[in-house]
């Protein structure tokens, strides 16, 4: 339940930030703001002290950011095409996590 939290506080992150060019949605700051922010702030929130009570913070900050990493970078390969970069930093990341993760 929590992990699922926190792929939708990624996907709406990553929406927010790349609406206009995938999709041509263009709102204002305020606009994004109305739409998102109480979602978000409560799913990240509620998402992070669950994590924070069963994991120490350093494996409950790695988890978040593979997370959110993965699925940025997932996202923008599918919307904009993949890159051999991005395929090498999300390699590195996963080597990451099982450095991180032992």
């Amino acid at each position: 339940m929590y992990i699922v939290l926190i792929f939708f506080c990624a996907f709406t992150y990553w929406f927010r930030s790349n609406a206009k060019a995938a999709f041509g949605i263009d709102l204002s700051p305020f606009e994004w703001w109305i739409y998102t922010s109480l979602l978000t702030t409560y799913a990240s929130l509620h998402a992070w002290w669950y994590m924070r009570e069963n994991y120490d913070v350093w494996k409950a900050g790695l988890i978040w950011q593979v997370i959110l990493f993965s699925v940025e970078v997932s996202l923008n390969m599918y919307f904009f095409g993949a890159n051999p970069r991005m395929m090498f930093a999300l390699g590195l990341v996963f080597v990451g996590i099982c450095v991180g993760l032992t």
